[in-house]
């Protein structure tokens, strides 16, 4: 239980507190009305509700977890690769079969030093464990203001004789730069989240 880590960090030796994401969750949500009672038109969870107390959270920070596999951790069947290998360096929270990993960045990130900032970003990732799918579903269904990464025109040996090649260059370009695009929409969902849940 990270509560239970971050008080005995503190009563053993004078270790600085570490910042708890379920009081930064509690601090955003306080603060953010228009999120607040998202949750509770969508989804019917008050925001001091237990079903947000029990949201599974996990303090990604020590090698004991960074060194669990991805099978072990349940989202690639016998994969040997590890969360630490896994994980993006620029990362500060995921959602990863239905738990919520918080890595280092998430109590050391600049940009998030507040409870309010840190608990948007919890908040971000609940909103993964509520509605399926990646980012660019996520933007689709809360109807956030989004623009896709621009496409280029269709190359001009692509497919040359086919009748649908402009389709299929979207699709494949889409496809082989999905990373950019899931960027791009989670970026949209942030700045949503952080301008109180609207447009």
């Amino acid at each position: 239980n990270l509560v239970r880590q971050t008080q005995q960090q503190t009563q053993q030796g004078g270790t600085q507190a570490r910042s708890n994401p379920q009081n930064d969750l509690a601090s955003f949500l306080g603060s953010s009305k228009n999120c607040a009672g998202l949750l509770f038109a969508l989804f019917n969870i008050n925001k001091s509700s237990q079903e947000l107390a029990d949201v599974p959270i996990v303090d990604a920070t020590s090698n004991s977890v960074l060194n669990m596999t991805l099978d072990e951790i349940g989202i690639a069947p016998g994969s040997k690769m590890t969360l630490g290998e896994f994980k993006n360096s620029e990362t500060l929270a995921e959602t990863l079969n239905g738990k919520i990993y918080v890595y280092d960045r998430y109590f050391n990130s600049s940009g998030r030093s507040s409870p309010t900032g840190r608990g948007a970003v919890v908040f971000h990732e609940i909103l993964h464990t509520l509605i399926s799918g990646g980012h660019q579903d996520l933007v689709r269904e809360l109807g956030i203001n989004h623009t896709d990464p621009e496409i280029p025109n269709t190359p001009s040996d692509f497919n040359r004789f086919n009748p649908n090649r402009d389709a299929l260059w979207k699709e494949t370009y889409r496809r082989e730069h999905r990373g950019e695009f899931d960027a791009a929409a989670s970026q949209s969902l942030q700045k949503w989240i952080d301008n109180n849940c609207k447009n």
